[in-house]
Formats: C-alpha cells, structure tokens, sequence
C-alpha cells in the first residue's frame, strides 16, 4: 500500500526545509489530537485542496484555481503501523462526533473515500519521504534534486499557467 500526503506544491519547499510533514491543527478542536493526514489514493485529494473567502464565506477553491495559482503537491511516505484508519482516528482522537461525521459527508460530496484516509500522530520525518512530486501537464512528476525543490515548484506552477488559463 502506498501512502500519500497532499498538499499545495507550493508548501513542498518549506516542508523539506522542515524536515518534516508538521502536524495539522487547522480547524481541529480544543481537545482533539493533531495529526498528519495521508491517503492512499494516488490521484489528488480533493479535500486537499485550499479554501478561500468569497463573499463573506469561506470556500473551496475550484481544481484549476488551485492547479494554477498553487500547484497540486503530494509527497509519498514510508508505509508505518503508525498510521491509523478513519475509524480509529474516529474514536482516538477526541474528534467531536458531529464534526466527524461531517467530515465524512463533505469527504465523500467532493468525491473523496474516506475509506482511502489515514492519520499519523507524529509528524513525518524527512528521512520516510519516498519522493516528492509535483502535477504538471496533468501528470505526477517526480522532483530528482531535492536541493532545487523550490525551483522545480516555480517552473511547474508556470508550465500549468501557461497551458491552463486562457
């Protein structure tokens, strides 16, 4: 099974810098665990995909607005016994139940499997990334000089503006 952190390309280069993939604690409550989110869908994670505010409401970005003002990233990790299943993370990480149930909805109506979504409570380090790529032309490309991943991201982010918006 492989598994698959996504994310916009754009935050590519600062994660490596990093060292690792932080934990994420967007939109999580008080008492709820952070966690890294993974899949194992190998297409983009729609759930993946930023939101903005639009007429007073946040929303979600249309594909091609994130495609070509962002960039779809996904770094492939090490598979770990670590990494917990949907209905695990239901009932470990003090989620509210509601809210967990809404996230599954929304999952699903952007056309997600939940059933494909994993959760590590520690961040993933740099040294279990399998590759780091970045979807050009429609297609996953993998980045071979880690050292110029923030170039590789500028270029990608081009290629689709020029072939994507008219």
């Amino acid at each position: 099974m492989r598994f698959y952190h996504y994310t916009s390309a754009g935050r590519l280069p600062k994660i490596l810098e990093s060292g690792h993939i932080y934990l994420s604690r967007a939109g999580i409550g008080k008492n709820e665990k952070p966690g890294v989110w993974l899949t194992t869908c190998p297409e983009w994670e729609r759930t993946s995909t930023g939101m903005i505010l639009k007429d007073g409401v946040m929303k979600y970005l249309s594909d091609e607005e994130m495609y070509t003002n962002y960039g779809w990233g996904r770094i492939e990790v090490k598979p770990s016994t670590g990494f917990i299943d949907m209905r695990k993370f239901g009932r470990t990480s003090n989620i509210d139940p509601k809210v967990f149930q809404s996230m599954i909805k929304t999952g699903i109506e952007m056309g997600s499997n939940p059933d494909d979504w994993y959760v590590s409570y520690i961040p993933i380090l740099s040294r279990y990334f399998l590759s780091i790529e970045m979807n050009i032309k429609k297609e996953w490309v993998k980045c071979t000089d880690w050292n110029k991943i923030g170039q590789f991201v500028k270029d990608g982010i081009e290629t689709n503006r020029k072939l994507y918006i008219k």
